[in-house]
């Protein structure tokens, strides 16, 4: 069926399919309250599952960051994916890819993906760069 199920010393075991790759979009905004550090799950947990990617024997693990991880960043959400993003370069460089994407869209509207659907009702033409 493709899958099987892993089991790597100190990491949750789970199941996945045999691929070359794994895609890892996922944040969990409820845990922003704890910090950018190790006990964030948005952390620990994309650490796991890169362990998990490389003990099946993918070649690639690609983490989808964002355009708000710098040294500067105003958020968790910045700071953790700065954190995530630099601990998996260091860690597994022939591994990981981090493809920083500025804008993911969709549900309410606010800060930046509000601040556009709000433009995109007053100006019919949006320029993009």
């Amino acid at each position: 069926d493709g899958i099987r199920d892993i089991g790597v010393t100190g990491v949750q075991t789970c199941a996945l399919p045999i691929s070359d790759a794994v895609l890892h979009l996922a944040h969990d905004w409820s845990a922003d309250y704890i910090g950018p550090g190790p006990e964030n799950p948005n952390f620990s947990g994309t650490l796991d599952l890169a362990l998990q990617t490389k003990a099946i024997g993918c070649t690639r693990f690609v983490f989808v960051s964002t355009t708000a991880a710098h040294s500067e960043a105003l958020n968790t959400y910045g700071m953790v994916k700065l954190a995530t993003e630099q601990i998996l370069l260091e860690r597994e460089p022939g591994l990981v890819l981090v493809a920083r994407l500025g804008l993911v869209y969709g549900g309410k509207s606010k800060s930046l993906f509000g601040l556009l659907s709000k433009l995109v009702t007053v100006c019919p033409v949006m320029p993009l760069v």
